[in-house]
């Protein structure tokens, strides 16, 4: 084509895309949970949401598999919102965790570098759930989890650049987990938690990768608090903060 050519109209032939019917109906479910909780049904919504998730799931069939993980991960992270917002929080805590253990299983993952972001994703809801209920300890201990396991993602992906420096500082740090900190009452400050990020990273040998999750939750020392009972008072302004 010369340059001449290049202002004239050109014209193509209309392409046709079929899309499957269960995907606009899923699409409609959802949006109908969505209106049912706005109008205040929030038990409605709930209902709505299992019905979608499980009408979405026959699709894919009975095993586990990348798409059908991948396509309804943020149902049920919508659903345990929901159940979250109904102060249902040991249901909501279930589907979290069940959506943890299906993201650790190598036949839901489209490769072995997308595990870890899929675990973040989960630890970042159950961080949300946390502070929902007013247990920011908790909540910090799943902040750590979720941001080692992105950047061990990082690193899978060999996206180095976007990596956070080290040491972390506390200026690196979310906006949440500062405010966590706050909550606290000078135990366990955002400094310490930068500490601890940079301690366990120091401790494996400057390799996220070799960072395990589970110690890493477990070995998080904060000085205890009083631990959140299922009728505190949720705390929407800290844990909708992403």
């Amino acid at each position: 084509m010369s340059f001449q050519d290049q202002d004239k109209p050109q014209f193509f032939e209309s392409v046709s895309v079929h899309v499957a019917p269960w995907v606009h109906e899923h699409a409609e479910a959802i949006k109908e949970a969505t209106r049912l909780k706005n109008s205040g049904d929030i038990a409605a919504a709930i209902e709505q949401c299992k019905a979608s998730i499980r009408s979405h799931e026959k699709v894919y069939g009975s095993g586990p598999s990348p798409a059908k993980f991948t396509n309804t991960l943020r149902d049920y992270f919508k659903l345990a919102r929901y159940l979250g917002d109904a102060r249902r929080f040991i249901e909501a805590q279930a589907v979290l965790g069940g959506r943890l253990r299906a993201a650790e299983d190598p036949q839901n993952a489209l490769d072995f570098s997308t595990t870890p972001m899929d675990r973040s994703m989960v630890y970042g809801e159950m961080r949300k759930l946390a502070a929902k209920t007013g247990d920011y300890v908790l909540a910090l201990k799943y902040a750590a989890a979720e941001m080692v396991a992105w950047n061990q993602g990082l690193v899978l992906q060999q996206r180095i650049q976007e990596l956070p420096g080290t040491p972390i500082e506390v200026d690196d740090l979310p906006r949440y987990i500062r405010t966590y900190c706050s909550r606290l009452e000078s135990r366990f400050t955002a400094s310490d938690f930068a500490a601890f990020l940079n301690s366990a990273y120091e401790a494996a040998m400057g390799e996220w990768t070799r960072v395990n999750l589970q110690s890493l939750e477990d070995q998080l020392a904060i000085s205890s608090i009083e631990p959140a009972q299922g009728d505190m008072d949720s705390d929407p302004g800290v844990a909708d903060d992403c």
